[in-house]
C-alpha cells in the first residue's frame, strides 16, 4: 500500500507469487484423486521515496554553500576549483568563445566537466551564452561585466606565477607586458571584451 506524508510519497512495491502444485492421493478404494494446492507468497521488492514540489517540472537553482563571509573564502566558493578561472582566462586572454575552443586548451578539460563549469559560470552571472552568428548549432560564451571585473586578478596571477613558478615563454612575455603598463593593458582588454559582449 502506498504511504504519503505531506508531499513525500513512499511507494512500496509488492509482488504476489502464486505457487500451484498437483498432488496425487490414493483413496482407500484405490482410486487416484488429483488435487491442486495453491500457495501465495507476498514480499516487498523495494521501496522508492518520491519527493514532489508541484505537478510541474522544476529545475532548482544551483546552490552556493558559503563557508564564511570572508571575501577570499567567498570568492573561492565560486571560483576555487581548478577549471572555472581557466575558462575565464580563455575568454579574456586567449579570445576563445566556443565549447570546441575551450576543449583545445592545453589543460585538456573533459567535456562533462566543461559543460558543468559553463553552466555554473552562467548561473553565477560571470559569463553569458548566445547563438553563434555563423552556426546555429553552436553557442558563444562571453564575459559579463562581473566576469570582466576578474581581469585584474588574472593579470596579478600571471605576474605572481612568472616570479615564482616555471611557466611557458608566452606567459613570461605577458607578465613583462603587464609590468610595463598594467593599467593600459587592463583598459585595452576591458574595452575589447565589452565590445565583443555588446
Amino acid at each position: 500500500m502506498p504511504e504519503s506524508n505531506c508531499g513525500n510519497y513512499t511507494h512500496r512495491f509488492s509482488c504476489v507469487v502464486t505457487l500451484a502444485c498437483q498432488c496425487s492421493q490414493v483413496s482407500p478404494l484405490s482410486k487416484s484423486v488429483k488435487t491442486t494446492c495453491t500457495l501465495q507468497v507476498v514480499f516487498t521488492l523495494y521501496t522508492i521515496d518520491l519527493h514532489f514540489a508541484s505537478s510541474q517540472s522544476i529545475v532548482e537553482p544551483m546552490k552556493t554553500f558559503k563557508r564564511s563571509f570572508c571575501p577570499i573564502s567567498s570568492a573561492l566558493d565560486l571560483l576555487g576549483d581548478k577549471w572555472s578561472l581557466l575558462i575565464v582566462r580563455d575568454i579574456a586572454l586567449q579570445g576563445k568563445n566556443t565549447f570546441g575552443e575551450f576543449l583545445e586548451s592545453d589543460e585538456k578539460i573533459s567535456t562533462n566537466i566543461l559543460s558543468d563549469r559553463l553552466s555554473r559560470l552562467q548561473a553565477q552571472g560571470i559569463i553569458s551564452k548566445r547563438d553563434h552568428p555563423h552556426n546555429k548549432a553552436m553557442k558563444m560564451y562571453r564575459l559579463t561585466q562581473k566576469g570582466i571585473d576578474l581581469l585584474p586578478i588574472l593579470l596579478d596571477v600571471v605576474v605572481w606565477s612568472d616570479q615564482y613558478l616555471d611557466i611557458a615563454s608566452e606567459g613570461r612575455v605577458l607578465a613583462e607586458e603587464i609590468r610595463k603598463d598594467r593599467q593600459g593593458l587592463l583598459e585595452r582588454l576591458t574595452k575589447e571584451l565589452l565590445q565583443s559582449s555588446a
